[in-house]
């Protein structure tokens, strides 16, 4: 992906989101989790944080592909993160 800032921090969200809503297999879902998400959090985390928290809450497919984000943006956000994906089985 290129520098996630702006107008393509949005094309990336929607497309996140599209790849999403097809729920692919699991080695897609671990491709999108390790590239795009990855490198939209940690461009463009504080601006979609709140997005990614409301997805999470509402699609446990989503919530599933957080899973496997490593640690990306700043501490804040990823914290963020943390909690949206369920970390000790606490979903945000």
């Amino acid at each position: 992906m290129v520098e996630l800032v702006g107008p393509a921090a949005e094309e990336c969200w929607d497309g996140i989101l599209a790849v999403v809503e097809r729920r692919p297999s699991e080695k897609v879902l671990g491709m999108l989790a390790a590239g795009p998400v990855e490198d939209l959090i940690n461009h463009s985390g504080n601006e979609f944080i709140d997005r990614i928290e409301e997805r999470s809450r509402r699609d446990p497919f989503f919530r599933q592909m957080l899973h496997g984000v490593w640690e990306s943006g700043s501490r804040e956000v990823w914290a963020r993160v943390e909690a949206a994906r369920g970390v000790n089985g606490n979903a945000a």
